[in-house]
């Protein structure tokens, strides 16, 4: 079976596009993905048999079985890579999760004005998952519901509660980004 375009693509980032056998890296040099232990002599085309190889170092090995250390640091590599994409699969998990507790509070607290009904934007989450991802603190977002939500005669398109609670938010992040933080007490939104 060939190694597939993504499974080449990780073994080159995984060997930081640098060859096994000599160390030279792309792009000085050509890189192939090759089998340590090659098919002819029962390698397999799982991560722990394969390398990036330059192509002259590739071309001129052929057949031959390479050295035992090689074969030992390579699986040690695809282990350790192995772990990272783990635990990077297991961080957007998290994230994902987060993301969604962010969501669901913020939707809780909304519902509590539903009379009359306030209408959201369709687009809405993505506020909310950029905030949650970038630390923004879901108490000033609840916050700012509650003063978008007792503004009168808002005019903001179809959901002017959202655009003036969003519109609070980036107001109260700009003011403590250019104040080095909220100072004196100063109330979120307020100008």
């Amino acid at each position: 079976m060939a190694v597939s375009k993504r499974l080449r693509f990780e073994i080159l980032r995984r060997d930081n596009h640098t060859c096994q056998y000599c160390g030279e890296k792309a792009p000085n040099v050509t890189l192939h993905v090759d089998h340590v232990v090659p098919v002819s002599l029962g390698g397999t085309d799982k991560p722990d048999n394969l390398v990036a190889a330059c192509k002259d170092c590739n071309l001129g090995k052929t057949s031959l079985p390479a050295d035992a250390p090689l074969v030992a640091s390579v699986g040690k590599l695809a282990a350790a890579y192995a772990v990272d994409v783990a635990e990077r699969m297991d961080n957007i998990r998290k994230s994902i999760l987060r993301e969604k507790v962010y969501a669901d509070c913020f939707e809780e607290m909304w519902e509590l004005w539903d009379d009359p009904r306030r209408p959201l934007p369709n687009d809405y989450r993505t506020a909310l998952y950029r905030w949650c991802r970038m630390g923004v603190p879901l108490e000033l977002v609840l916050q700012a519901i509650s003063i978008a939500m007792d503004k009168e005669n808002l005019r903001y398109g179809p959901a002017p509660e959202f655009a003036y609670m969003a519109g609070v938010v980036w107001r109260t992040l700009d003011d403590a980004m250019s104040d080095g933080g909220l100072k004196g007490g100063a109330t979120i939104g307020a100008r």
